[in-house]
């Protein structure tokens, strides 16, 4: 589905992406008992969501690294998962997003270290993750945060989304879109 790679993204910062294993599962623990994060993905329900996830070949769990800002080499920062809303697993059927094309793609993502917390990193994040699912061949990408995230819903139209509507999936959601600049798709 996605490849761990890296891309520049803006002199001298690199982001680099890189698929999650159990072992870097203690750094996202950290990360999700943070007040930042927890308000939008609580603890145990993120865990136990995250460890089902690593074994979901439909599911790519990824740790997000930062190059080159201020001598940092490597250093985590951030969690994503990308998923497909027409796998093959028992809830595909049911999965809100099933009416977007086939090769559609959701993301959820967070930026774990909050001393990274607005400064333009969460946008340029997505932005790396787009680029490599259109390159894929994604007709576009999707993502739901609560509306009332205005951090994550800054950053995500900052990257190219735009809204399509609030929805209850489970929680209420805002749905937003990205079409991919390569192909023309119907809304």
């Amino acid at each position: 589905m996605i490849q761990a790679q890296s891309a520049p993204v803006a002199a001298p910062i690199r982001y680099d992406l890189r698929a999650m294993t159990p072992a870097l599962l203690e750094p996202v623990r950290r990360w999700l008992a943070l007040a930042h994060v927890t308000r939008w993905w609580p603890v145990e329900c993120a865990l136990r969501a995250i460890n089902r996830h690593l074994g979901e070949p439909a599911i790519a769990c990824l740790i997000l690294a930062m190059n080159g800002m201020n001598g940092m080499n490597g250093r985590d920062m951030g969690y994503s998962q990308v998923y497909d809303p027409h796998r093959a697993d028992g809830d595909a059927a049911c999965h809100p997003y099933r009416e977007e094309p086939r090769g559609a793609r959701g993301i959820d993502l967070f930026i774990g270290e909050a001393s990274h917390i607005g400064q333009g990193h969460g946008p340029r994040f997505i932005g790396r993750v787009l680029d490599h699912l259109f390159d894929a061949g994604a007709p576009c990408v999707l993502s739901d945060p609560s509306p009332l995230n205005v951090r994550s819903v800054a950053a995500l139209r900052s990257a190219g989304f735009r809204s399509i509507g609030e929805r209850d999936t489970g929680g209420h959601v805002l749905l937003m879109r990205c079409d991919s600049p390569r192909q023309r798709i119907s809304p």
